[in-house]
């Protein structure tokens, strides 16, 4: 008798206990769950946005608040209304009973009125004029437009953006012209990526605060940016703007350069890269504008 009454305690101890950890493991499952409806946001002057909280249990609480009123504001039900240009962080924090407070952010680039935003594509190419095959510097990224006149790839790409986002165009031009041939641009490029250099660019954007998009095209030189791409992000205030990068490569792909961006210009929001294979620029049209509607944060 004593026997079986041990085993009974024994056994309820064991249900009470798997119920404990699944109520646990539950918890900690909604709580891995919960995320706004969105992470980065880009709104413009006059308009609002519903942030919601994903998995949200029925007896959570949740408050919003503003990093800058000035900016934007957050009502009690997350109900977003954009009031002034510039980057915005919105913090929502979730309240459960007995459980640490769960703290979720979305940023926000507030842009000027629709009427007046605009966009501008920037980039940078230096096309060799030796072999077809290998012509925009080290990267291998060119193509001709006729035996004797080379146009690179990332300034194909670059016209072709322009074209379908009716943006301004602007192109990196080195105060210190780069070498036409292939093994001299190769040493200039090595020798400015050992020193960390920062090439002079001769013109200037105008009035670049105008600008709410930037799409930044380059070609990819020893596995990163050209040095002059950093000379470039070092010389404009971008917070608040939205960068979208894309490149011509060789065969490394973007090689790191979005990620790059991302940790020189921290308050913006940068979106995913466009990378073109050196032969691939004349039959990428399609592929570039489908990318262009996209624009994938």
């Amino acid at each position: 008798m004593r026997q079986k009454r041990t085993i009974s305690i024994i056994v309820t101890f064991l249900i009470a206990a798997i119920l404990i950890l699944s109520g646990i493991h539950s918890e900690t499952v909604i709580a891995a769950k919960l995320k706004l409806n969105q992470q980065n946001l880009t709104m413009a002057v006059g308009t609002t946005y519903q942030l919601s909280v994903k998995s949200l249990p029925k007896k959570a609480v949740v408050t919003w608040n503003s990093s800058n009123k000035k900016r934007a504001t957050v009502s009690k039900n997350g109900v977003v209304k954009a009031k002034a240009a510039g980057l915005v962080t919105i913090h929502s924090n979730i309240k459960q009973s007995g459980k640490k407070t769960k703290k979720l952010t979305c940023k926000i680039i507030i842009t000027k009125k629709e009427n007046t935003r605009k966009t501008l594509v920037v980039y940078f190419s230096a096309p060799v004029a030796e072999r077809s095959e290998q012509l925009d510097g080290i990267s291998s990224a060119s193509r001709t437009t006729t035996t004797k006149n080379y146009k690179g790839n990332t300034e194909y790409i670059a016209e072709l953006i322009s074209k379908e986002t009716n943006a301004d165009l602007f192109k990196i031009v080195p105060q210190n012209a780069y070498p036409n041939t292939y093994d001299k641009m190769l040493q200039r490029a090595e020798q400015e990526q050992e020193n960390n250099e920062r090439p002079a660019i001769k013109n200037k954007v105008n009035n670049i605060s105008q600008y709410d998009t930037i799409y930044v095209g380059y070609p990819i030189w020893l596995s990163d940016m050209p040095q002059i791409m950093y000379t470039f992000f070092d010389t404009y205030d971008f917070i608040g703007k939205n960068i979208i990068p894309f490149c011509t490569h060789g065969g490394s792909g973007l090689s790191g350069s979005v990620e790059r961006i991302k940790i020189l210009e921290p308050q913006t929001i940068v979106y995913k890269g466009l990378a073109i294979y050196r032969t691939y620029t004349t039959n990428s049209d399609s592929k570039i504008k489908l990318w262009i509607a996209k624009k994938e944060k």
